[in-house]
């Protein structure tokens, strides 16, 4: 069961609610907030969302009672989860928003998902955490007390679009201050985590309890903008992309790098071997550094492989990207991509061509420089992709 109500934006928007429909998303709560949808830890936030008139609609399904499927989640373009309560299965829920991720759809994961260490069940588990989904580092406990909006790091984000002020009275927001990946957009005046960023932008995780304190008064401020903090986050994970994403993520997180967090390897496109269509990317590589790819059919792990740091995932005949032009450089921004030719795949000392119905997996390595102007080369974590 789910609960769905249905803006009627006519007059509000100066629009008819046609055309209003045409532009808004669809968005599901799967949250495990309190034990019946008719509390307000559930339909504070659906009513906000609603009210914010950017949305289309907002269905809410009660994570303590079921975990819903992929095809269930399929027409939405985004997911707002969160824990207050345990999940029916922290794991398989875990697995499912993954695989609803792969598939191009947004998720934002909020308090107590990201925080709680009184049970498995109240954060994410499975593939979401074995395929390095998360954001902030889960399951060390949330902090307390009276804070607001403090250093924005990421100036002009539009996570922080239209958003001035911010407070809570309880403050509930993760107790750590690190991440598995991405990046940290805003924190609270104490210095946690407020608002960060995952590498794949379909990810977001808030650091605060999402129900306001028009349902109760520790929670944050319904004055301050909390409920736009929470719309932007949803419009922003649930840009459906142009190029879907492709394959799973194994080998994760990968070890840290010098940007202090660990690199991430995508692929976009299609699986169809006769579409030729995929390009694979490394994001979060030390800017200006260069690296390549590397592919196999066969997954390994081997640590620290001739002094690098970090793991290959990859073992059998490993095939690498280093012919003229395929050596790139991250640039600025810390990303570097390549457009694969399907019909021309490195493996060990020969080229292949990639034929339905075989996986490969894929790797970025990548150069390195300390501070102290040392210079060693790490891994991305892995992806895996079967063709068809």
């Amino acid at each position: 069961m789910f609960t769905r109500t249905i803006l009627t934006v006519v007059g509000f928007l100066g629009v008819t609610s046609s055309s209003a429909a045409a532009q808004l998303s669809d968005i599901a709560i799967v949250a495990a907030a309190a034990n019946g949808l008719n509390d307000c830890r559930f339909t504070d936030v659906q009513a906000k969302l609603l009210v914010s008139g950017r949305f289309s609609s907002v269905d809410l399904i009660n994570g303590a009672a079921r975990t819903p499927t992929l095809s269930e989640l399929a027409p939405y373009a985004a997911v707002l989860t969160w824990s207050n309560v345990n999940y029916q299965s922290g794991a398989a829920l875990g697995d499912v928003l993954a695989d609803y991720v792969d598939s191009g759809g947004g998720v934002v994961v909020a308090v107590y998902a990201v925080s709680s260490n009184s049970s498995v069940d109240r954060r994410l588990g499975g593939r979401w955490i074995a395929g390095g989904y998360g954001i902030i580092e889960t399951g060390l406990g949330t902090a307390g007390g009276a804070s607001a909006l403090g250093n924005v790091l990421v100036a002009g984000h539009p996570l922080l679009s239209g958003v001035s002020s911010f407070s809570s009275a309880q403050g509930a927001r993760p107790a750590s201050t690190a991440l598995i990946q991405g990046q940290v957009i805003a924190e609270w005046s104490d210095g946690r985590i407020l608002v960060a960023c995952g590498a794949d932008p379909r990810r977001v995780d808030l650091g605060f309890y999402p129900p306001s304190s028009d349902c109760s008064g520790p929670f944050w401020a319904a004055s301050t903008d909390g409920a736009v903090l929470l719309a932007n986050a949803l419009e922003f994970v649930g840009q459906k992309a142009d190029r879907p994403l492709i394959g799973w993520s194994y080998c994760a997180p990968a070890a840290l790098n010098t940007t202090g967090g660990a690199a991430q390897i995508q692929a976009t496109g299609s699986t169809e071997v006769v579409q030729n269509d995929v390009t694979i990317t490394a994001s979060q590589v030390p800017a200006h550094q260069f690296g390549f790819f590397l592919t196999s059919q066969t997954q390994g792990l081997v640590t620290n492989p001739a002094g690098s740091q970090g793991d290959l995932c990859l073992a059998g005949a490993i095939g690498r990207y280093v012919a003229q032009g395929q050596i790139v450089n991250a640039g600025a921004g810390g990303t570097f991509d390549l457009a694969l030719d399907l019909s021309r795949t490195p493996e060990g000392g020969m080229f292949v061509v990639i034929r339905t119905g075989e996986t490969w997996n894929f790797q970025a390595w990548y150069r390195d420089v300390d501070p102290a102007g040392q210079t060693s080369s790490n891994f991305t974590d892995a992806r895996s992709i079967t063709f068809r």
